[in-house]
């Protein structure tokens, strides 16, 4: 579908940083981002669910209102322009989505700014091709929290950073830990906890992983604070532990890509227990 693909993406025109591009802005510029992947778009216009997220006509409304702001980006797929950086299989998936769902990128971009940051600057891991370049962004996404204050917002089997060196950059790590699946039911109490956890702390910097969810989140709170949708940065950084540049199942994450990624594993760690301020259930 390659061909189909590349007489839509020549009618896109759309202006979208590559993930290098993307991280630098993030790191230089302060700025709060959410992403708008194939399953945030998929509620948008297909009113479909995506797995842990229940669709509702609430949250829909609540993706169409995000707003690029002067404290805010927006990021969707760099391949809605190019698909040259990724490994075969990745652009066959982009290729044939593309083809599939471009009045729906077309009729995003109608209604937003043609200026937007790389979604999958977090999952530079498994897609992109050349490993050297992945070894690069990896470390330099590390350098958005570096001696930074983090408060991490997660589903409840998200585990970010736990048993692993991500973290290890920090000034300070706290945590809210929020239900696993259908985050956006219980927004308002994540999005008042977030609020005051965050107005103790000294120049907080917010990482999110909740889907959609983190997505409206980022919008909500990029007025007072650094806020960064990071979506599955720690499971691509499981793999990358592990030696692979491809999914495997990691028995003490969630995840909602893989088979069973239900099934979690328990943990034992006091650090981490230690850091979480609230459990929203």
């Amino acid at each position: 579908m390659f061909f189909t693909y590349y007489i839509h993406i020549k009618k896109f025109d759309l202006n979208i940083k590559n993930a290098e591009e993307t991280i630098n802005y993030l790191i230089n510029n302060k700025v709060s981002v959410g992403r708008f992947g194939d399953g945030e778009f998929n509620i948008l216009y297909s009113k479909k669910p995506i797995g842990f997220q229940k669709y509702s006509d609430e949250l829909s409304r609540a993706l169409a209102q995000v707003r690029t702001t002067e404290k805010f980006k927006i990021a969707i797929p760099y391949a809605y322009k190019t698909t040259r950086p990724y490994k075969f299989l990745i652009r066959c998936f982009w290729w044939r989505y593309v083809t599939f769902n471009n009045r729906y990128i077309l009729e995003f971009k109608k209604q937003h700014e043609n200026d937007y940051l790389d979604t999958n600057f977090s999952r530079v891991i498994t897609e992109l091709a050349d490993k050297k370049e992945v070894l690069v962004l990896t470390d330099k996404v590390k350098m958005i929290w570096e001696n930074r204050n983090v408060l991490i917002v997660e589903g409840k089997f998200t585990r970010f950073g736990v048993n692993n060196d991500l973290l290890s950059n920090t000034k300070s790590v706290k945590r809210i830990i929020a239900p696993a699946e259908d985050a956006f039911n219980k927004f308002e109490e994540i999005y008042k906890e977030i609020n005051s956890t965050a107005e103790t702390m000294e120049d907080p910097l917010i990482l999110i992983s909740l889907g959609p969810t983190a997505t409206i989140l980022a919008y909500k709170l990029s007025n007072q604070f650094q806020t960064i949708d990071i979506g599955h940065f720690d499971l691509q950084y499981q793999y990358l532990e592990r030696g692979y540049y491809h999914k495997v199942r990691i028995k003490d994450r969630y995840d909602n890509e893989s088979m069973n990624g239900d099934k979690v594993a328990d943990i034992h760690s006091s650090k981490y227990e230690k850091e979480i301020v609230t459990i929203i259930r």
